[in-house]
């Protein structure tokens, strides 16, 4: 009750006028700020005559919760609650931003919102400020309406309550501001005095969160490598925000500290950060997250992070946290700085020990104060003599005088010129200064001095001289080019290959002795020679990174070049130079550009076989229908019509053979070849191309032309080549031209094959380059330089000869020579003729010349409806019984289950292909197996044409012809006996004739 007291200490009896300066002589006996607020409260109820009164200030940890006192003019109580005043209203804020004292509120809607001013019928709002800050509100509200109290007074009295709270404010933060700088001074003498940094960050850690108001702080040391992240630990503050440091949106805040090197804040509902279930959660109002990197010279040791609460003066805070930041920076700068100097010290001392060369450590007197391993062997330095013996001690008295002036001139900076001098052992050394002073214990400086033996040294470089003459004649063996550079850039090694791929004298090697002398000598010989240039540059400059890349040689001949470059190090992994290996890999490269091509047109084939199939299909019905309606007696116009469907038909199907000749899959095989037929099925396949690109194509064949020992699909490629570069010549002019192919015998040992055109010709400096591989004139996107070079390859491998003439503007011609086979090793070659069907062996023909017409049972097993139809449809007018069936499978359920005299099938359909259902007829045993045609449209892959050979059975090639379907039926019917005929008496009728094709 002592504040009760209070009150009737200072407080006159109700109805007097107020005690001019009560809350000022309250402030200044030192009173509490809870007292004072109450003081002040009694005196606005007094001074506004009012029923209710009371003064709230701002609270430190929640900027919208106002925490004060208030009075009454009766004896009631006053809810607890009361003393705590929300402000985030918009009604607030317009009051504590306006510049008017004074505000009037009668409004009873907003008054019943406001828990101090229920049963108030008015009130007056009186903003607390000094200067321009705002400390708080004052509040006097009367139960009745009544004309507003007299506004100086309450004024007065407000302004002298806003002055005490900010007195009393005043002196609480200067006491806690004193009392931050002696806590700071005592931290920064722990980490000059060297504390164990933990004991200094938790230290900090406690004055963050009592002076900077910081709910927590945690800090994240640096990793040792620097792709991992740091570890965190909680210094101070709940445990329970350890586990949201690791959250994905509080991991990117320290993150963008440590990569953007500043402090970062951010607001922890911007976050959206899950919190845990937690009383301290509930109680405490976290609103910012600030991270700030602890650096030092460029070197992150770790991030600082903290959570604030909502305050006045954020910068202010922030500063503060930041100031933290640097102490903690200093405390682990100065572990980590102790801890690199005792790693430093260790890893010298383990090169003193492990050095071969004769190192001695002196002080500036002269006195040897340590010796490498290899020195105090050489030198006869005993451990004990160590700190006790001076450098000149260990020489003979005629040079101690020398080695006195030279260590002193030394020391002092004057000279640092190697001494040669004769030790006590009278061995000759060398006496060469290597670095100082260093430090050692703060205390006194020491310096390195190298004993090099004379006549050791002499015999290094004769054994040194010797092995790079025998390094330099095995580089000079191999069949790359090799270069070696120290590193200053100097080349120290370069071998005859290199010069020679290069292009370059092997004179020459002496005058390019630097890595700039020959980027200047050799970039122009490389396509691209700026690019070159700046990513040799780049190689150069790498410490421990090997890299390959190929090159492009331009000059003196075209060439793919591959380097190999790496760094090289001594046996401590110091790097002494740098390597590169040169490699020709042009021919590599040509091989697998062919093999690429090969692939390509592999591929090629096999796509063309499917979309052949395909058009085969259309085709046959096609010509098949046209056909049929050529039987029949049609009106002359629509038998032109018919007739003119057949020839086109027919025309397509021509084209779609020779593209299965072109694109097919065969191996490289040399036959007697017809160079004629080539050229022809060739022409036929550019032939549209030609035509649209106004190119007309002439040919001059000799009929006589005698076959040629060759593969067929090579020399196909060949003018293929030829045809389609002389095709990009015309268009690269004027855009048309003449294309002339010639055959020609010119002995009995030789033929001739000339292909000539009259587009703008070849520059003679061009000339001697077009066999080359990678050569081409052309664009970007046109030619991939290997055309040429594939038809001269090809050419030589046949044992012929490839030349060119040409003259500009007037064309080229390319002229080849084959060799003539032999005549008795001229054999046609079967797989370039159509493909025909299986000749059968000829039945009795009948008086009117035909085969004898049965009536028999034919199942049709086609996929293509329309193919289907057609055979059925031709069948049934020769008096067969014919069913279709368009899926294979049901096809095969039918012959199990039916009786048939022949089956026609297509060899190739979805599920069950022709050679499963033949197969299956093999296993069943059935006679069928004999009585079965294939229809097919593709007949030149080399699995079709297996299974075909091996089971012996007529096929049907589309596109055919209605002839052609009708007689294979009647030989098939005339040639094996039906089943019927089997099963009611083999006796009789004999073994089943096999039916095979003739080979």
């Amino acid at each position: 009750m002592a504040s009760a007291r209070l009150l009737n200490y200072w407080w006159p009896r109700r109805g007097a006028t107020p005690l001019c300066g009560v809350v000022a002589r309250a402030t200044v006996r030192g009173e509490s700020m809870g007292a004072i607020l109450e003081l002040g409260a009694r005196s606005l109820l007094e001074a506004g005559a009012a029923d209710r009164a009371a003064v709230w200030l701002q609270s430190a940890h929640h900027p919208e919760i106002y925490q004060g006192a208030i009075v009454e003019a009766g004896s009631g109580i006053v809810p607890e609650e009361w003393k705590q005043l929300d402000v985030s209203p918009p009604f607030f804020g317009k009051l504590l931003d306006s510049q008017q004292p004074l505000t009037h509120l009668r409004d009873s809607s907003v008054m019943s919102l406001i828990g101090p001013l229920v049963e108030m019928r008015s009130a007056v709002w009186l903003p607390l400020r000094v200067e321009r800050s705002s400390l708080g509100l004052a509040m006097v509200a009367m139960a009745k309406v009544r004309p507003a109290p007299e506004s100086e007074l309450l004024r007065t009295v407000a302004d002298e309550i806003a002055l005490a709270v900010a007195q009393r404010q005043d002196r609480e933060q200067f006491r806690l501001r004193r009392e931050e700088l002696a806590a700071t001074g005592r931290l920064q003498q722990a980490i000059l005095a060297g504390t164990h940094a933990n004991l200094l960050l938790t230290q900090i850690a406690a004055q963050a969160i009592r002076y900077a108001r910081a709910a927590f702080v945690a800090l994240g040391q640096a990793s040792p490598t620097p792709q991992d992240s740091p570890r965190f630990e909680i210094l101070a503050g709940p445990r329970e925000w350890a586990g949201l440091i690791h959250q994905e949106p509080m991991v990117e805040v320290w993150r963008t500290a440590i990569e953007q090197r500043r402090s970062v804040e951010v607001s922890l509902n911007e976050l959206g950060i899950t919190r845990p279930a937690s009383d301290w959660f509930e109680s405490e109002r976290v609103t910012r997250v600030v991270a700030v990197p602890l650096e030092v010279r460029g070197q992150q040791l770790g991030v600082l992070l903290t959570g604030l609460a909502p305050s006045a003066r954020p910068a202010a805070e922030l500063e503060r946290v930041e100031s933290y930041a640097t102490l903690a920076t200093a405390a682990l700068w100065g572990e980590d700085r102790e801890k690199r100097l005792s790693e430093v010290e260790s890893s010298y001392r383990a090169v003193l020990e492990t050095s071969s060369e004769w190192i001695l450590v002196l002080d500036p007197k002269g006195t040897i104060r340590e010796a490498s391993c290899s020195a105090r062997q050489s030198l006869g330095l005993e451990p004990a003599r160590l700190g006790r013996v001076q450098l000149e001690d260990l020489f003979s008295p005629s040079a101690r005088e020398a080695i006195v002036a030279w260590r002193t001139a030394t020391w002092s900076g004057q000279a640092r010129a190697p001494l040669e001098a004769q030790l006590s052992s009278e061995n000759l050394v060398r006496l060469r200064f290597r670095g100082g002073p260093r430090n050692v214990d703060r205390e006194e400086s020491r310096w390195h001095v190298a004993v090099e033996d004379i006549a050791a040294l002499r015999a290094s470089e004769q054994s040194s001289s010797q092995a790079e003459v025998e390094l330099r004649t095995v580089l000079d063996s191999v069949d790359s080019g090799v270069l070696l550079f120290d590193l200053e850039g100097r080349v120290r090694l370069v071998n005859d290959r290199f010069m020679q791929l290069v292009g370059l004298d092997r004179r020459r090697t002496a005058e390019l002795a630097t890595f700039e002398a020959l980027v200047e000598a050799i970039a122009g010989h490389f396509r691209e020679p700026l690019a070159f240039a700046v990513r040799w540059r780049e190689l150069l400059g790498r410490t421990e990174e090997a890299s390959w890349d190929e090159l492009e040689l331009m000059r003196p001949t075209r060439k793919v070049i591959e380097r190999f470059s790496r760094p090289v190090m001594d046996a401590g992994g110091q790097r002494l130079g740098w390597l590169e290996v040169y490699r020709d890999i042009t021919g590599q490269r040509l091989i697998h550009s062919k093999l690429l091509q090969t692939e390509k047109m592999a591929a090629l084939g096999q796509l063309v076989s499917g979309i052949a199939h395909e058009l085969n299909n259309p085709l046959t019905s096609i010509m098949g229908y046209a056909q049929l309606l050529l039987g029949r007696r049609l009106e002359p116009e629509l038998g032109a019509d018919a007739r003119m469907i057949y020839q086109e038909a027919e025309r397509a199907g021509h084209i779609v053979k020779n593209l299965l000749l072109f694109a097919r899959e065969a191996k490289p095989e040399r036959r007697p070849v017809n160079l004629n037929e080539v050229v022809e099925r060739t022409l036929a396949l550019r032939s549209y191309e030609l035509k649209i690109e106004n190119i007309a194509v002439e040919t001059q064949l000799d009929p006589d032309l005698p076959l040629t020992l060759a593969d067929a699909a090579q020399m196909q490629q060949v003018i293929l080549n030829l045809v389609v570069n002389a095709e990009q010549a015309m268009q690269q002019g004027r855009g048309h031209g003449h294309i002339r192919v010639r055959t020609q015998r010119l002995s009995t040992q030789r033929l001739a094959l000339e292909v000539a055109d009259d587009g703008p010709g070849i520059p003679p400096e061009v000339a001697s380059r077009i066999f080359d591989p990678f050569f081409t004139t052309k664009p970007v996107g046109v030619g991939t330089g290997l055309g040429l070079s594939i038809v001269y390859g090809i050419i030589h491998e046949h044992g012929g000869e490839i030349s060119v003439s040409s003259q500009l503007g007037q064309g080229a011609v390319f002229w080849i020579e084959l060799p003539i086979v032999a005549a008795p090793a001229m054999a046609p070659n079967a797989e370039e003729a159509a493909p025909a069907p299986t000749p059968l062996p000829a039945a009795a023909p009948d008086k009117a010349g035909q085969l004898p017409v049965r009536r028999e049972r034919v199942l049709v097993v086609e996929d293509e409806p329309t193919v289907a139809q057609l055979i059925a449809d031709v069948l049934r007018e020769e008096g067969h019984v014919v069913e279709t069936v368009l899926d294979s499978r049901e096809g095969l359920e039918r012959l199990s289950r039916q009786e048939y005299d022949l089956v026609i099938c297509d060899l190739k359909m979805p599920h069950l292909d022709g050679r499963a259902i033949y197969r299956a007829l093999v296993r069943a045993g059935s006679p069928l197996q004999h009585r079965i045609v294939f229809v097919t449209g593709d007949t030149l892959t080399p699995h079709t044409l297996e299974f075909l050979d091996t089971c012996g059975l007529p096929y049907l090639a589309k596109p055919f012809l209605v002839e052609e379907l009708k007689a294979a039926v009647r030989r098939a019917l005339s040639v094996a006996p039906s089943p019927l005929q089997m099963v009611a008496g083999a006796e009789t009728s004999g073994r089943p004739r096999d039916v095979r094709r003739k080979r």
